[in-house]
């Protein structure tokens, strides 16, 4: 449906996370990886909701009540997920 992710929504190729990329006894994370890791979660924050907003856009025009609430408890969910990353991370972007 609507909610699905695909196109530039689809972790690949430099996002991907391998086995490799596991850490492990003395492994460490470095400012870079920081810095990427909040880059990569702060587009995800910004790129799912704006479809879950359109399809919410979508619901309250159409006046579908059911579909109306299933958006707002995702857009819910995604503003008290920005929170904590923010809390625990930093601003986001």
């Amino acid at each position: 449906g609507d909610d699905s992710i695909t196109g530039d929504d689809s972790i690949t190729g430099d996002d991907s996370i391998t086995g490799d990329d596991s850490i492990t006894g003395g492994d460490s994370i470095t400012g870079s990886d920081i810095a990427y890791i909040k880059a990569f979660f702060s587009k995800k924050l910004e790129q799912i909701p704006q479809s879950w907003q359109e399809s919410h856009d979508k619901a309250a025009k159409y006046e579908n009540t059911e579909k109306l609430q299933t958006e707002q408890i995702k857009l819910q969910t995604a503003a008290e997920i920005r929170a904590a990353f923010e809390d625990d991370w930093g601003e986001a972007r």
